[in-house]
Parts: C-alpha cells; structure tokens; sequence
C-alpha cells in the first residue's frame, strides 16, 4: 500500500457507477427495492467497521485479489437467480480492482 489509498466513498461511489452502468447494458432499472437493500446493508456494515475499527486504511493488492475473487465468485452463484445480486457482487469486485489492484479509477 505505498500510494495514497482511496478513501471508502471514493470505492462506493465508483462501485455505485460499475453497477449503473451494468443495470443499463442489462436493460434493468438502477435503482430497485432489491438494490436499495443490499446499498443499506453495505451502508450499516461499512458504519459499523469504521466505528469500531477506525477509518478506512485501504487494501493490499493480495487482499483485494482475494475480495475480488470471492465477489466474482458469489456473481455467478447468483446470476441465475438474481441479475440484480449478481451485478451487485460484480461492480464492487471490478471498483476494487480498479483502485487496489490497478490503481485507478478515483
């Protein structure tokens, strides 16, 4: 971690992006009851680290890697049931692999 780190909104904010973007290319509506509850839980869990933990300090690139792999993992375990859940998995992958993994994107 020898760059500066993102900071945790600038990962939600580009993960929000990654999966606008795929709602569209999939024809769906960004914004869905079932989206708003997965954003709320991330909203409560991320709240409850940075209380308890501290602030944001970033990921390694190994952790991220890892991160990634099992979003992408739990993306497709969930695209034949849930599109929605899937892309879900799959922009938060693809935002920390922009920042963490390839360095760009904030």
């Amino acid at each position: 971690m020898s760059r500066e780190q993102p900071e945790i909104l600038d990962l939600v904010r580009l993960a929000t992006s990654i999966r606008e973007k795929y709602c569209r290319e999939e024809g769906l509506p960004a914004s869905t009851p079932m989206l708003f509850g997965l954003a709320s839980g991330i909203d409560v869990a991320l709240t409850i680290m940075e209380m308890s933990v501290g602030d944001f300090k970033g990921l390694t690139t190994e952790s991220a890697k890892k991160i990634c792999a099992h979003f992408k993992t739990e993306a497709e375990r969930s695209r034949v049931t849930d599109k929605e859940v899937a892309m879900f998995y799959l922009s938060w992958a693809d935002a920390i692999d922009l920042l963490f993994i390839k360095g760009q994107g904030a």
